[in-house]
């Protein structure tokens, strides 16, 4: 039975959903008893804000308790930093992640900017670079 939200995976065992939807759903949750806007079940797009969207599903927090900035919107920005800095477009991006995830590695020639907000830019990468794993294996079939 096709997934009742996204209607493009199919749902498992007795839910109604698949399982990227259902794990949407739970980080939506999480989320909101947290304080944070409720995401509610999204279908990711191949930008940057599907990168967020992303994130936010995976569990990573969207806001502070208080109210502050958290790891997907400083990532979010990380990786639109990066782009920008690489002079490059959201499709570049996804093209060179594995280079561009080796020269911001703690060996790697930029390593200095991967250190940068406590590894945020390197983290991101990395992040982001399972995000478009992520697109080419489960969205793109």
């Amino acid at each position: 039975m096709k997934c009742k939200k996204c209607e493009i995976n199919y749902a498992v065992g007795d839910s109604e959903f698949c399982e990227i939807c259902a794990k949407q759903y739970v980080a939506a949750k999480r989320n909101e008893k947290r304080g944070n806007r409720d995401l509610g079940i999204i279908n990711f797009s191949q930008d940057f804000e599907g990168y967020a969207l992303y994130l936010a599903a995976r569990g990573y927090g969207i806001f502070t308790p208080s109210g502050g900035r958290s790891t997907t919107l400083e990532y979010y920005d990380a990786v639109k930093k990066i782009a920008q800095k690489e002079n490059m477009s959201f499709d570049a991006l996804v093209e060179n992640i594995n280079k561009l995830v080796k020269e911001y590695a703690f060996d790697g020639p930029k390593k200095k900017l991967g250190d940068i907000g406590h590894n945020t830019w390197r983290s991101a990468l990395n992040r982001f670079r399972e995000f478009t794993e992520y697109i080419k294996n489960y969205i793109n079939q």
